[in-house]
């Protein structure tokens, strides 16, 4: 994998694993969040990614998990790589349960809706 440094990666995460506290959350973690999202450019990449951010949808800080939404949907992946069921599954959770952070979320499923032609339908 050529974009990314895996070790640091996963060493940055490692970092705000247990961080429930905006706070503590260290600032690194919405970078390598962003580069996630943004930088991949092979298929190994686009899986790596994609699976580091599924599993970040379950931190245990809201804004992480909302922003690893929005990384999802940055994902310039080909439709086949997202489980469509698991996606939609998790933006509606954190829609109904992380207001603070909606608007990451909502632009996770605006760009999911335009890009894939998925129908999510927040209120």
């Amino acid at each position: 994998m050529n974009n990314f440094n895996i070790t640091e990666i996963e060493q940055i995460i490692n970092k705000s694993e247990f961080c429930r506290n905006d706070n503590d959350i260290p600032r690194e973690i919405y970078g390598v969040i962003y580069s996630l999202g943004r930088d991949a450019e092979s298929s190994e990449e686009y899986k790596y990614s994609y699976n580091l951010l599924i599993n970040l949808c379950e931190h245990c800080n809201p804004h992480v998990r909302a922003y690893a939404i929005l990384g999802l949907a940055l994902l310039n992946a080909e439709e086949n790589l997202f489980d469509k069921d698991k996606v939609q599954q998790v933006i509606y959770r954190e829609w109904n349960s992380n207001v603070k952070y909606r608007f990451y979320i909502s632009d996770a499923a605006d760009d999911f809706n335009n890009k894939f032609g998925w129908n999510i339908e927040l209120s």
